[in-house]
């Protein structure tokens, strides 16, 4: 039995970056169904996954860090509980919905951003370029589009009517999610676009992150590439 849950974490350890590529995939192909109910689940179900899959980044002997992390997924199982009780009880407090809203897309953001910072210190330490390191700076990518999300939602929640072109209920995030990726890779199809101040600032910021993440990014793969490929030879 003990060798068995030792193969299993060894496992998670081996393939975490993979099993957060196949969470990241998830969370953007997730459908959203027009009712609440069944939206909550399914969202719920895809973002907890990604939380517990980039958890599983974090070392081992940080248990502190893992527990209080394993606290922000139950924080965000709690509040879709919440959403949930709200499609079958309308009298629920628009306010505090509001207020959640608020708490869950700070929590988020707070907790990718970290998530990406581990994942780019990742990038950086590499002495040689593997597949790894492909396809962490593939999560990288996919997060920034993810955190880009939980801030453009924060505005709208804050400041409503800041997009047009989003749907209304709760697949409003669905087209903020894809707002956000398109704005992140230049392409900016025209149907969401941004019309209050604040929400036109972070749209031009995440479009000039997204361009300076490449770049840096690129540039690192080829020095360590590079390198690598000047040790073989010297060798």
């Amino acid at each position: 039995m003990v060798l068995n849950k030792k193969s299993f974490y060894e496992f998670l350890h081996n393939y975490r970056f993979a099993l957060l590529t196949l969470a990241l995939i998830l969370n953007f192909i997730v459908i959203h169904p027009k009712d609440l109910l069944t939206s909550n689940i399914m969202v719920a179900a895809a973002t907890i996954t990604l939380m517990l899959a980039s958890i599983n980044l974090i070392n081992k002997s940080k248990k502190g860090l893992r527990s209080i992390l394993l606290i922000f997924c139950l924080a965000i199982f709690i509040f879709f509980i919440f959403l949930s009780l709200k499609e079958v009880d309308p009298s629920v407090e628009t306010s505090l919905s509001k207020t959640s809203y608020i708490i869950l897309y700070s929590v988020l953001f707070i907790f990718f951003t970290f998530i990406a910072f581990l994942l780019y210190r990742e990038i950086y330490r590499a002495s040689k370029i593997s597949m790894e390191v492909i396809v962490i700076s593939f999560c990288g990518y996919f997060l920034f589009g993810t955190i880009g999300s939980f801030i453009f939602s924060l505005i709208e929640i804050v400041e409503p009517g800041s997009f047009s072109g989003l749907n209304d209920g709760f697949n409003k995030f669905q087209d903020i999610y894809f707002y956000s990726f398109i704005t992140l890779t230049t392409i900016g199809y025209g149907d969401i676009t941004p019309l209050s101040p604040m929400a036109r600032t972070f749209s031009v910021l995440l479009i000039v992150f997204g361009q300076y993440y490449m770049t840096v990014i690129v540039a690192i793969l080829v020095i360590k590439y590079t390198s690598g490929k000047e040790k073989s030879i010297t060798e």
